[in-house]
């Protein structure tokens, strides 16, 4: 009966140990400073201009050099998520006009993509959590040379029964370095999906940037197609009254329901884009397209310091400010820790006891009650299994790491001709086409206009001079859009912002 209880106690003290484990475990993770990484905000050092348009670094850049000599930091420093901002179906209310930094800050604040790649940030500091805790030690109580088919006396004795309680705790984390080694890894895997959040907030400020941009084309093409409408139709009312219209009747008049046909179908085309430009934008903010219509605020024109770049220099700043490259060299460093922890766990599993022995003499053989005590240490003989297909997977991996690193230098180095070279070209398309020139088609069209009721002009060339005047200024429209898109693959390809 005493050996039924002591058991049960026994089984009672590990559930009470497990528990106490258990919320240790969750007070360590919650309250030890070593392990509360230091919040950085996406937004801290971050001015956002009206032509701003890349995202920038969001921690200090660092030499290849010094990322392979640098040992990870106990803690990893980590980025504090955006403003909650979930996208739920609101009422129809009226919004300010917004600004490409309006634009950018509420894409970063409400986009569900960046939301995602922060819970990503929150996966790998849970790794490094998880790799720092120490293991938990190990609690066996047995009981041995019980009776089975009588019970023990002097007269026929056996046994004795006894209990054994045994504590155990690993100590080849510790000796042999393999904590060490796992924390390492999991802090280098957490600087890397650090690196990649930060590669996709600038991807997302890429394309709110081109949004926005895409609004504003797709509203100043509208407008030229609402006043070419408008136009037509004075034309053709002007032309009706004019002493030419008398003469020769309705016959020229067959152009203008033409002309008119297609302004009214340009009309259409250029109101979906206009629709479907804001919903990209609200898309990028987190918001639903049944909300009011988004009105954005700003202008196409060609900034006066706007001006061409060299490949070296974007190819230079680009090794300095790209997440992503930074996120491949981390990878590079995460790989190198990896070999080192693969080598250590090929080294032997160890693992020390103490133990506690109460034998139930009395009943069984005569002799009083006895304790005792014995310790013991467990080590594992790596003779055949040395862990030495993990050690080879990871100096693959290090090797392959390496050789991606040197196709992302190829790849960038090829970005940046394509990015530049869109740039140049643009920049110089956009200042060929000037205002003055707009300026002198609408002029020309307005004075054959007059010369048309002045029987002077004939309606052919009132329309050749409107088309002229209408294609003119699309072009123009086009080509500042142009410009201002390239712009932004420019400063998104580099990283940060290198022309306005």
């Amino acid at each position: 009966m005493r050996v039924g209880i002591v058991c049960g106690l026994g089984l009672l003290a590990v559930c009470c140990l497990s528990m106490l484990g258990c919320n240790a475990g969750g007070a360590l993770t919650k309250s030890d400073p070593a392990l509360r990484p230091r919040p950085i905000s996406p937004l801290d050092n971050r001015s956002y201009s009206p032509k701003f348009v890349s995202a920038p670094s969001l921690r200090t850049s660092r030499s290849a050099e010094e990322e392979q000599s640098e040992p990870p930091d106990a803690s990893p420093a980590r980025l504090s998520p955006p403003k909650d901002a979930i996208p739920l179906p609101a009422k129809k209310l009226a919004q300010p006009a917004l600004g490409l930094n309006e634009v950018i800050a509420a894409c970063i604040a409400g986009d569900p993509r960046i939301r995602a790649g922060w819970e990503e940030v929150e996966q790998a500091t849970g790794d490094y959590i998880t790799a720092s805790l120490p293991p938990n030690p190990n609690l066996a109580v047995t009981g041995s040379l019980l009776p089975l088919t009588r019970p023990f006396t002097v007269d026929r004795q056996g046994g004795p029964p006894q209990l054994d309680v045994w504590i155990g705790y690993p100590l080849d984390w510790f000796v042999f370095g393999k904590q060490a080694a796992a924390k390492a890894t999991k802090s280098s895997g957490v600087r890397v999906i650090e690196a990649e959040y930060e590669d996709l907030i600038r991807q997302r400020i890429r394309a709110a940037g081109l949004a926005y941009f895409d609004v504003l084309e797709a509203r100043a093409t509208l407008e030229l197609a609402q006043d070419d409408w408008q136009r037509l139709q004075e034309i053709e009312s002007l032309y009706k009254k004019s002493a030419e219209a008398a003469l020769k009747g309705e016959r020229e008049l067959n152009l203008i329901p033409l002309e008119r046909a297609q302004a009214n179908r340009a009309v259409r085309e250029a109101e979906a884009k206009v629709k479907e430009a804001q919903a990209q934008v609200r898309a990028l903010m987190g918001q639903f397209t049944n909300q009011t219509g988004l009105e954005v605020a700003g202008s196409l024109a060609i900034p006066k310091d706007a001006h061409g770049v060299s490949i070296e220099d974007a190819f230079a700043l680009a090794q300095q400010s790209r997440a992503d490259l930074q996120a491949q060299r981390e990878r590079i460093t995460q790989a190198q820790f990896s070999v080192f922890e693969e080598k250590r766990k090929a080294c032997p599993d160890l693992t020390a006891r103490v133990g506690y022995t109460r034998q139930y003499q009395t009943k069984a053989v005569g002799f009083p009650d006895a304790n005792a005590w014995g310790a013991e240490v467990e080590m594992s003989l790596p003779f055949f299994d040395r862990n030495q297909g993990n050690r080879r997977k990871a100096d693959s991996t290090l090797l392959k790491n390496q050789q991606l690193l040197s196709a992302f230098l190829f790849e960038l180095n090829a970005e940046m001709e394509r990015v530049v070279e869109e740039h140049r070209t643009t920049l110089e398309t956009a200042r060929s086409i000037t205002l003055e020139q707009v300026k002198q088609a609408h002029d020309t069209r307005d004075a054959y206009i007059k010369a048309m009721g002045a029987g002077v002009r004939s309606l052919f060339d009132v329309v050749e001079a409107h088309r002229n005047y209408r294609d003119l200024s699309r072009i123009f429209v086009y080509s500042r859009a142009n410009y201002a898109r390239a712009a932004v693959r420019l400063n998104a390809a580099v990283g940060k912002q290198l022309v306005p």
